[in-house]
């Protein structure tokens, strides 16, 4: 899953098998489970506001697996 308000992707995309949610060729056709980790060829939304600062933030030093973080802000 993409961001649909990236305005920019962060890494070339290399298409792979394991980005669909199931397992091509599988009997079970899209009832099938593909529990792959496919991180390494997720595509990655890019911050490119150059507006915005990090400030003093920096990288977690723990390994990212099969996270999906997603924050939205809504006007009421």
């Amino acid at each position: 899953m993409l961001d649909p308000y990236a305005k920019a992707i962060g890494r070339d995309i290399h298409w792979d098998d394991s980005l669909f949610g199931y397992k091509i060729g599988d009997p079970g056709a899209d009832l099938s489970l593909d529990d792959r980790d496919n991180a390494a060829f997720c595509p990655l939304a890019s911050v490119i506001d150059t507006a915005f600062t990090w400030g003093d933030d920096r990288s977690p030093r723990i390994p990212w697996h099969k996270t999906l973080i997603y924050e939205a802000t809504f006007a009421g």
